[in-house]
C-alpha cells in the first residue's frame, strides 16, 4: 500500500514539473522574443541642406563723425554787425548766418552804377552822331569796363553776407556782434548730422578685402541699429600700421550722434557654391565625418567631406542635396537604418 502510495505522488509531482516547462516554453516563443525586443524610435529634430556659399564676418570697430564738417571763413574782413544763427541751430544751404559791416561797399556799388550809366550814355550819344567806327569801339570797351567795375563791386557787397556753404547744424560760433573778423579766421562751424560717417582702422588683409567692395553693413551698438552704408574711402597711407576706411550712412531720425561707437560688418566669402547644413548636424564617426539624413521613417548615414566650417553653418561635398532633411538634433543616438520620429521646431 505504501509503495503505491508514493507511486502516485511522484507521478503528480512530475505533470506539475512538466506542465511549468511547458508554460515557460510557450512564453518564450517567436511573439514573446519579438515583443522584448520590440524597436523604438529616436526623436530627432531636422534642418534642411542649403545650396549656397559660406561667408565669415568680422566686427572692424571705429566710431561715428557727421559726413560734412566746415568750417565757414568770411570773404570780407571788417565789423561784425549782426549774428543771424547761433550754435546748434539747424541750418539751410544758402541761408544767411551774420552781416559784416559794409557801407562803403554799397557806396562803390552805387558809384559803379553811375559810371555804367554814364558809359552807356555817351556810346548811344556817339551812335546818333554818326560817330566813326574806331570811336564807337572805343566807347564800347568803356561800357564793358564799366560793367565789369559794376559785378565786382556787387561781389564785394554780397561778401558782407555770410551764407551757410552746407545745411547742418551750427557747432561753433566764434565771435560777437560788434568784434573784428577777417578771412584768417573761421567764424563758424557746420556739421552736416544728417548723414554720419563710420570710420574704422583696418590691416593690411581687411583692406584688400574693402579696397573693391561698394556697401558694408554698419551696427551701431548704442542705438541697436544696423544700416547699409556706401564705402567713400579707403585709405592707401598706412597710419601706425592701419589703414582708415570710411562709410556714410543715413541719419535722417537723427538719433545718431558724433563719437558713438559703431563697427562694420566684415564679410567674405569662403566656399562659392557648395551644400550648406548646421554646424551642429556633423558627426565624427568611426574616422568618417557623416550626417543623417530622415528617408520615411529611417535615418540614412551619408558620409561627407567638410570644406569649411563657421559656428552656425558648414559646407560639406558628397552625396547629399540641398533639401535634404538633415537631423540636427538626436543625431548621436542613431545609426544608419534606425526608426526616427521627428519632433520640435525642426519639424
Amino acid at each position: 500500500m505504501k509503495q503505491n502510495k508514493r507511486r502516485r505522488t511522484y507521478g503528480w509531482m512530475t505533470g506539475v514539473v512538466l506542465a511549468g516547462l511547458l508554460a515557460v516554453s510557450g512564453c518564450s516563443g517567436p511573439g514573446g522574443a519579438a515583443q522584448a525586443e520590440e524597436e523604438k524610435p529616436v526623436a530627432v529634430q531636422v534642418s534642411p541642406a542649403e545650396q549656397g556659399m559660406l561667408t565669415s564676418e568680422e566686427q572692424l570697430y571705429g566710431s561715428l563723425k557727421p559726413a560734412r564738417d566746415t568750417l565757414v571763413v568770411p570773404k570780407l574782413g571788417g565789423t561784425l554787425l549782426s549774428l543771424e544763427a547761433r550754435e546748434n541751430d539747424r541750418v539751410e544751404k544758402g541761408q544767411r548766418l551774420a552781416v559784416i559791416e559794409h557801407e562803403q561797399l554799397e557806396i562803390q556799388k552805387r558809384l559803379s552804377e553811375l559810371a555804367a550809366q554814364q558809359a552807356l550814355e555817351q556810346y548811344r550819344d556817339l551812335q546818333i552822331a554818326g560817330a566813326g567806327q574806331q570811336q564807337l569801339e572805343q566807347a564800347m570797351r568803356g561800357v564793358e569796363q564799366a560793367r565789369l567795375n559794376l559785378r565786382l563791386a556787387e561781389l564785394n557787397l554780397e561778401n558782407a553776407y555770410v551764407t551757410a556753404p552746407i545745411g547742418g547744424r551750427v557747432a561753433e560760433v566764434n565771435a560777437e556782434e560788434g568784434d573784428l573778423v577777417s578771412s584768417a579766421s573761421p567764424l563758424f562751424r557746420i556739421v552736416d548730422d544728417g548723414r554720419m560717417t563710420a570710420v574704422v582702422n583696418v590691416n593690411a588683409r581687411q583692406r584688400l578685402l574693402l579696397q573693391d567692395t561698394r556697401e558694408v553693413r554698419v551696427v551701431v551698438p548704442d542705438l541697436g541699429l544696423e544700416q547699409t552704408a556706401a564705402i567713400t574711402q579707403v585709405s592707401s597711407v598706412p597710419n601706425g600700421g592701419f589703414y582708415a576706411v570710411e562709410a556714410e550712412l543715413d541719419n535722417g531720425a537723427g538719433t545718431m550722434v558724433a563719437g558713438m561707437s559703431a563697427y562694420i560688418v566684415l564679410e567674405h566669402v569662403l566656399v562659392e557654391d557648395a551644400v550648406l547644413v548646421p554646424t551642429s548636424a556633423v558627426v565624427e564617426k568611426g574616422g568618417e565625418t557623416v550626417v543623417f539624413v530622415v528617408s520615411g521613417d529611417r535615418a540614412q548615414e551619408i558620409a561627407v567631406d567638410v570644406l569649411n566650417t563657421q559656428s552656425d553653418m558648414t559646407a560639406v561635398s558628397g552625396p547629399l542635396t540641398a533639401g535634404s532633411p538633415v537631423v540636427t538634433k538626436g543625431q548621436l543616438l542613431l545609426s544608419d537604418g534606425a526608426l526616427v520620429t521627428v519632433v520640435g521646431e525642426g519639424r
